[in-house]
């Protein structure tokens, strides 16, 4: 049997046995309370909606094209080992989620306050927005290109090691601090920051660009090359925006060692300032 449907039900119960013919499973809309996958090599699509699951258990080194398993009751789910093209899990009770290699998460509304991705090197769009989640560590997400954690109590956020990023929605957290320079900053499309009281500053490629592309964000937020560098104080007391850092002679420059450094703000104000080694 490759194939087996059998949502619309009111199953209570559901054994499916070492099934290594088993390609397609649905079984949405039942009163599913647990489920056990054991060792099913060849599945493709799992589907199981709409049930009353508190358990999940997948045996490892499974691979899905598609696990389904939203609007449940699930407060933990354990998918390490196994291989996930994309996975929907949103709208659950989840705390605990850790979703093996996947390319796709969708975890929207849950009880997250961390998600375990430190395997999942093939990540390329995360969907976590309305959780509870305090930190995000993407240092092993390279191939990231689209991130929507809005709605969370995140403090920091490092996209630098993901090159292909393409879009950013972190509105409504706690966020201090962003790290964007990840050398391709021309090609974020959306990016959206508002509503967070305590983000002055996010570290980009191209400071010009980012001004110039990227509206939706609190007025008392800065991009810079550097924010070590950036005048912090004058910033939560002026509420500027630093346009660009130029040399001596008026050309916009990165910041360098031992060189005279003139920052030019948009209330026409400039500081002189030097790095020193």
């Amino acid at each position: 049997m490759s194939s087996f449907w059998c949502q619309v039900n009111n199953l209570n119960e559901l054994w499916l046995g070492n099934n290594t013919v088993l390609h397609n499973f649905c079984a949405s809309y039942n009163n599913l309370t647990t489920l056990t996958v054991p060792n099913s090599p060849n599945l493709n699509y799992f589907i199981i909606n709409d049930n009353n699951l508190e358990e999940l258990i997948i045996a490892p080194n499974t691979y899905f094209n598609l696990l389904f398993c939203e609007n449940n009751q699930l407060d933990t789910l354990d998918l390490k080992d196994c291989k996930i093209t994309h996975l929907k899990c949103f709208n659950n009770n989840l705390s605990y989620l850790h979703p093996g290699s996947s390319n796709m998460i969708e975890s929207a509304n849950n009880q997250l306050d961390s998600i375990c991705l430190e395997d999942d090197s093939t990540l390329v769009r995360l969907y976590c927005e309305n959780n509870n989640l305090s930190t995000l560590d993407l240092s092993n997400c390279p191939l990231l290109i689209e991130l929507e954690c809005q709605n969370n109590n995140l403090k920091t956020l490092d996209l630098s090691n993901c090159n292909n990023f393409t879009d950013l929605l972190c509105n409504n957290n706690k966020l201090e601090y962003i790290d964007l320079r990840n050398g391709n900053n021309t090609n974020i499309f959306w990016y959206y920051s508002l509503n967070n009281p305590d983000l002055y500053c996010v570290d980009v490629d191209d400071v010009s660009h980012s001004n110039a592309a990227w509206f939706y964000r609190d007025v008392w937020t800065n991009f810079s090359w550097d924010c070590s560098i950036t005048s912090i104080e004058d910033d939560l007391t002026n509420k500027r925006t630093l346009l660009k850092i130029t040399n001596a002679i008026g050309q916009e420059i990165r910041p360098n060692k031992n060189t005279p450094l003139f920052y030019l703000y948009n209330d026409g104000t400039v500081e002189r300032g030097i790095i020193f080694e």
